[in-house]
């Protein structure tokens, strides 16, 4: 309440304002995403209010129970109509409730306004694997298809913005694009070693980029020679078993063989069917050691 000396002599107005404001209206919040903290903004349209609004109070995630339960410092102004800068608890979505004061000093929490689910916070980038089918062999190297199975997901979950997109390509070639969470990809490439490179975004745009190096094929051919030896078992055949690699040459990637049991070999008479041959060797040939070939 507060006297005023009027235009006329020897009398006052008297104004009266004991009507807490209503409740804000019309509420434009933005950004809808954001993957940064303390960005959001809200601003409304005011009620009438015979002394006019001065300031504002805001709660966010729940209703306010009290004049004095809210979030942040109240803002002030002349018809204050705004808040910004406004930072959230954690990711996901937000609600937001305000309620006003006017130049009188009346404000009352129960005439607030709200918008729901007003900001939403996303953090993290999407998640994104893929899985090689059939698996990766002990070697390291494949000598069937393969096929990559990629997998997005945005680990908020129900609270993330979600995925937007995935994409691959292979070494050097072209980026392709699916707004599937599920790709299946072929890999349809010549022999040697490989890259397929993988990458999945939000709704925000957040990247999340992987790769995976594999060496995809490999030649392989063997070559029977008339060659014989004797030992004190009789005639032999020498055969290079295709067990798991596990030596590689440090030069040109040229992998170790494993052999039989007696001293390397396998006894003639335990493979009748190539008894016309006395020599039996592996040959290994990979784009990456530029043509030259290791004997096994």
């Amino acid at each position: 309440q507060q006297l005023v000396p009027s235009d006329s002599p020897g009398g006052f107005t008297l104004r009266i304002d004991n009507d807490a404001p209503g409740a804000p209206t019309s509420f434009v919040y933005n950004p809808a995403w954001s993957n940064v903290n303390g960005v959001f903004t809200i601003t409304w349209t005011n009620p009438s209010d015979l002394s006019g609004i001065a300031k504002a109070y805001y709660k966010l995630d729940s209703a306010p129970t009290s004049n004095g339960d809210y979030s942040g410092a109240p803002a002030s102004g002349d018809n204050i109509h705004a808040l910004s800068n406004l930072s959230v608890s954690g990711a996901g979505r937000h609600s937001i409730y305000i309620w006003l004061q006017d130049v009188a000093g009346n404000r009352r929490y129960q005439n607030y306004g709200s918008a729901v689910n007003a900001f939403s916070y996303d953090p993290q980038p999407p998640l994104i694997t893929a899985t090689l089918q059939p698996p990766v062999p002990l070697s390291g190297w494949y000598r069937v298809p393969v096929t990559a199975t990629l997998t997005a997901s945005d680990p908020g979950g129900a609270s993330a913005s979600g995925v937007a997109s995935q994409s691959y390509r292979l070494d050097s070639g072209p980026w392709y694009t699916a707004t599937a969470t599920l790709l299946t990809v072929p890999i349809n490439v010549a022999d040697g070693a490989h890259t397929l490179y993988y990458r999945a975004k939000d709704v925000l745009g957040d990247p999340r980029f992987r790769s995976v190096d594999r060496p995809w094929a490999e030649k392989q051919f063997f070559r029977m020679f008339g060659w014989a030896a004797r030992t004190p078992w009789a005639w032999n055949l020498g055969v290079r078993m295709a067990r798991p690699f596990m030596n590689k040459d440090a030069k040109d990637g040229v992998i170790s063989k494993a052999a039989g049991p007696f001293g390397g070999w396998f006894r003639l008479r335990d493979f009748p069917a190539m008894a016309g041959f006395t020599f039996h060797e592996r040959w290994k040939n990979k784009i990456k050691d530029a043509g030259r070939r290791e004997k096994g």
